[in-house]
C-alpha cells in the first residue's frame, strides 16, 4: 500500500492494525514529489491517506490518483470525524473514510476496498467476454446489428457498416 502521511506515530499505527491481516510492502511519503514519484514507479493495491495533507492542497492526492490510477482504493484518515469532511472526501472519490479514534475499521474497509476491485475487475472480464461473445454471433448475420451504450456504438458488424456508408466504427461515431 502506499501510505500518504507526515506523521512517523500515525504510520506505525496505520502499519500495526494492517498487519493484523496482511502482508504488505508499503511506501510512505509526505511531498507531492514523492507521490508523484512513487505512483509512477508503483501501483499500489490501496493508498492510505491523511486528510491534513488532503486538506492543504483540495485533495491533490485524490485528484491525482482518479487521473493516474482511477480504480485504486483510496482511503482517508483524519484526526476526528466529521461529516463535512467525510462528504467532501466521499465526493472526491474517496474509497472509505475513516478517523483515528476509529482506526479499528481500517482493515474491514481494506478489505472491502479490495474485494471491490475484484468485482469491478471481474465484472470488466465478464464484459469484455459478453463483448467479444456477441461479436462473433452478429459477425456473419445478413443483418445490419450493434451495440450501443449512453448514445455511443460499442460495436456494428459489417453490414451496419456498409448501409450507412461506413468503413470503421470510429467513423459512426
Amino acid at each position: 500500500f502506499l501510505d500518504i502521511e507526515n506523521f512517523q506515530e500515525h504510520t506505525q499505527l496505520i502499519e500495526r492494525h494492517l498487519k493484523m491481516d496482511f502482508t504488505f510492502t508499503n511506501k510512505v511519503v509526505s511531498e507531492k514529489e514523492d507521490y508523484l514519484k512513487t505512483i509512477a514507479q508503483f501501483t499500489p493495491d490501496i493508498i492510505i491517506s491523511a486528510y491534513f495533507i488532503v486538506e492543504t492542497s483540495e485533495i491533490l492526492p485524490l485528484k491525482i490518483r482518479n487521473e493516474k490510477i482511477p480504480d485504486g482504493p483510496f482511503i482517508v484518515i483524519t484526526p476526528h470525524y466529521s461529516d463535512d469532511i467525510a462528504t467532501q472526501c466521499l465526493n472526491g472519490g474517496a474509497t472509505n473514510y475513516i478517523s483515528l479514534e476509529h482506526l479499528i475499521r481500517l482493515n474491514f474497509a481494506v478489505k472491502m476496498a479490495m474485494k471491490q476491485v475484484r468485482l469491478l475487475n471481474q465484472r470488466r472480464k465478464e464484459q469484455e467476454m459478453d463483448l467479444q461473445n456477441f461479436k462473433k454471433f452478429v459477425d456473419f448475420d445478413i443483418s445490419g446489428v450493434y451495440l450501443e451504450n449512453s448514445n455511443e456504438v460499442l460495436y456494428c458488424n459489417d453490414k451496419v457498416l456498409k448501409i450507412f456508408g461506413f468503413s470503421t466504427l470510429k467513423e459512426v461515431n
